[in-house]
């Protein structure tokens, strides 16, 4: 990954997130565990959210995602 890689990723998270208002994540994207995004009604989960803190370069802090109960 390059500064490039992460700019493009980045870009594309922030549109995502705030334009569609959308998680980060698609839904359906499987996490280590066999957990994955899922979309009930009109609200997003996912499995990981509560685990922004673990990660420096996290955009779990702005993804209107819930955490999966």
């Amino acid at each position: 990954w390059s500064p490039k890689h992460r700019l493009f990723y980045y870009l594309i998270a922030a549109y995502t997130m705030f334009v569609e208002d959308l998680p980060g994540h698609p839904v359906g994207m499987p996490f280590p565990g066999g957990q994955v995004v899922e979309k009930r009604g009109t609200e997003y989960y996912c499995p990981i959210r509560d685990k922004e803190q673990d990660v420096f370069f996290s955009i779990c802090n702005f993804c209107p995602a819930r955490q999966t109960q």
